[in-house]
């Protein structure tokens, strides 16, 4: 079967759906015993004949979750825990001492040699090096083992050219793929001559191709493995337009002369138009930065090109020579802005040193550097002396104040009524010049405004829609009819209906167990999963992305206050095991619930998520005497109306505070550095919700009841 599986002539069938190979992959899987098949041969296949569901249960390949399984040291469970939720930094120090204990001898042999290979990729190559942008030292390790991948990557970061074309590229044997394309066409361009765009042209129609291969051996109904490719094509695009920036700039050079058509005409409008089109064309604010960086580092090199052809019009015609200066600046800042934002902020302190690289800046930019700077320094240790010296440095701001002043003498210059050889003559010609003079402050200005005021910002917003909902009483809403959203109750309907079943059933047998609950033949267990049930129509969902946008549930309350080991409605089944298998459980299933946690209980957030639950439990204690359970007498459960109004602001308060206090306990745990230092073996940031998987996993071992499980 290894060598059937291996022959070259299925490639013949590779754009085939279906096709031979996973045919044969298929009958592989749902053989009893299974074949021991190389888990490189099924990676490959996988990729090249669009078998990635039927391989997926063959290799089992979430590699956080499958190592996290099969690891012998704590150090790797420790890093990867912190890479997962993007601790880049402190990924690193448990990967190098797990490096320094092997050659120490500490594990006596008993880590196998795929783990010791892991700290070195994890440490250095793929994923730490990379996201902090430590690119001097990629290239070290990729000279020393001969990596032209990761040397053509990390020199590109460097815009080391010379090395690349020199010693690189003519020795590169490496797999042909969008992002070798991507490097090849830069390497065209770089040299900025007529020849060089032609060749980029071409190399970008190759990379294109390449991409639309990949594309078509994706599984049919995923998104986010297309986001990789979606990224690329960006930069093939952004290709294309930078070889007619430097079509438009020779074009451009041969009028140069002619000083009123580069200030009044279309001389240069396609730099310009490429310029204001990148500024809107950025990333998305939670890609990694490795992604903003391949992009917005190529348009460094683009910007240089063009201050390099207008350093000359500061005189003739200084909106031309401030063009480059102005895009730039902006696209540093914004760059750094980003790596701050990702905590990063060695990063963002050393791409503002270093990536700008003149004298000269525009206000509005230099003042948004020295906040990012100043941001950046608070937050690193030991710093506060380089806050004070970065804020009393005006001189810096000083130098850029004659950009102001020229601009404001240019407009007035130009549309001044008393100059008869500059103020248009007709109405038309005036029309003309006004709009010229919009389009000019429109992209000098508009960047500094508020996002909220930005064109492109407000029809974002715009179209982020979704139905009114108005609170009539506490268990009563009026939903605003909308197409976009359905409720889970429609969906049950919809399926049932396709597979000729009674939607009603559940109806009937929840009335059924009901009827016993009222004459006492079930058990109080039984009861307490009666009053577990949601309401499906009350679930509503967005059609298109698949987010819930309303739920429908009721806490459990002893005295008004939520229980203190409150029942859960959290169950990890033998069913759902099998379903994600033992890797997906500790490489999705439970970085997912720690990265949710993260996310809510952030600085930032935790005011917002306070109101939210305040604003909840004010509701809930209102009509919590309604639902109580059945056969409790009324005074046990006595709700918001009986309480004085201290005691119901004390209960609410408590019962935010009770779900904050648990939610952070499932959330990232990071020690401080001293303390990481000191700690042997090192813990794993996820050993909260950790506990509780496992917890939940125990107890279906011990085969106890499923209903007995508590988040503590």
């Amino acid at each position: 079967m290894i060598s059937l599986l291996s022959r070259d002539y299925h490639k013949k069938q590779q754009p085939s759906r279906p096709n031979v190979v996973q045919a044969l992959l298929e009958g592989l899987q749902l053989s009893h015993p299974q074949p021991r098949m190389p888990s490189e041969l099924i990676k490959y296949i996988r990729k090249t004949y669009n078998a990635w569901h039927i391989a997926l249960a063959l290799l089992e390949n979430i590699r956080c979750g499958l190592w996290k399984k099969r690891s012998v040291s704590a150090e790797t469970k420790a890093g990867l825990s912190l890479v997962q939720h993007g601790y880049w930094q402190r990924a690193q120090s448990p990967f190098y001492q797990a490096m320094v204990k092997a050659t120490h001898c500490t594990y006596n042999n008993t880590v196998p040699k795929a783990e010791t290979c892991l700290w070195e990729e994890q440490w250095l190559s793929s994923s730490c090096a990379s996201q902090l942008s430590l690119w001097d030292a990629l290239v070290e390790f990729g000279k020393s083992i001969e990596n032209y991948e990761i040397l053509l990557d990390s020199l590109l970061k460097l815009s080391d050219w010379t090395y690349m074309k020199d010693h690189v590229i003519p020795k590169a044997q490496v797999e042909e793929t969008p992002k070798l394309r991507l490097i090849q066409a830069f390497v065209a361009l770089h040299d900025k001559n007529t020849n060089g765009v032609g060749d980029a042209e071409n190399i970008v129609g190759k990379g294109v191709d390449l991409s639309l291969e990949q594309w078509w051996q994706l599984p049919e109904i995923s998104v986010h493995a297309r986001v990789p490719l979606l990224q690329q094509f960006q930069q093939l695009v952004e290709v294309q337009e930078s070889a007619r920036i430097l079509v438009d700039i020779a074009n451009g050079s041969k009028l140069s002369g002619n000083s009123v058509a580069g200030v009044h005409g279309n001389l240069y409008a396609d730099l310009k138009d490429i310029l204001e089109t990148w500024r809107l064309r950025t990333p998305n604010k939670w890609d990694n930065m490795s992604i903003w960086h391949d992009l917005l580092q190529w348009r460094n090199e683009m910007y240089i090109a063009v201050i390099d052809v207008f350093k000359e019009f500061s005189t003739t015609n200084p909106q031309l020579h401030h063009l480059g200066f102005r895009d730039k600046a902006w696209n540093v800042n914004k760059l750094a802005r980003i790596a701050r934002k990702q905590g990063h902020y060695d990063v963002c302190v050393s791409i503002l040193e270093k990536m700008y690289g003149h004298s000269t800046m525009e206000v509005q930019e230099a003042f948004v550097k020295i906040t990012e700077q100043a941001k950046a320094y608070l937050e690193m240790k030991g710093e506060l002396t380089s806050v004070l010296n970065l804020i009393n440095s005006r001189n810096a701001i000083i130098k850029h104040l004659y950009f102001v002043r020229e601009y404001k003498q240019d407009f007035e210059d130009d549309l001044d009524p008393d100059s008869t050889s500059t103020f248009p003559t007709t109405l038309s010609e005036l029309t003309e010049r006004l709009k010229h003079w919009k389009n000019i402050l429109q992209s000098n200005v508009e960047d500094r405004f508020p996002a909220a005021l930005k064109l492109e910002e407000e029809s974002k917003a715009s179209s982020c829609t979704h139905p009114i909902i108005i609170p009539v009483w506490s268990q009563v809403r009026m939903v605003e009819d909308d197409l976009m959203y359905n409720t889970f109750l429609e969906v049950y309907e919809n399926h049932c209906a396709g597979h000729d079943r009674e939607a009603d059933l559940p109806i009937t047998y929840f009335k059924e167990q009901l009827n016993q609950a009222i004459s006492g033949q079930i058990s109080p267990e039984a009861v307490v999963d009666l009053r577990l049930q949601a309401s499906p129509n009350k679930i509503l969902f967005a059609k298109n992305t698949g987010k819930i946008f309303q739920t429908d549930f009721h806490p459990a309350y002893v005295n008004g206050v939520i229980e203190f080991s409150e029942l859960v409605p959290f169950r990890l089944t033998s069913n759902m095991q099998a379903f994600f298998s033992h890797f997906g459980v500790e490489g999705l299933i439970l970085s997912s619930m720690c990265a949710a946690a993260q996310a809510v209980v952030s600085p930032k957030q935790t005011q917002h998520l306070w109101y939210q639950l305040a604003m909840f439990f004010r509701n809930e204690l209102f009509s919590w005497s309604w639902r109580r359970p059945l056969g409790m007498p009324l005074s046990a459960s006595s709700g918001g109306g009986n309480l004085n109004l201290a005691d119901f602001k004390h209960k609410v308060t408590t019962n935010v505070e009770k779900v904050i206090n648990r939610i952070s306990g499932i959330a990232p745990q990071c020690l401080s550095e001293e303390e990481e230092n000191v700690m042997d073996p090192p813990r794993s940031t996820q050993r909260g919700v950790t506990e509780l998987v496992d917890a939940a996993d125990k107890i279906v071992h011990d085969g106890s009841n499923m209903a007995s499980m508590f988040l503590n």
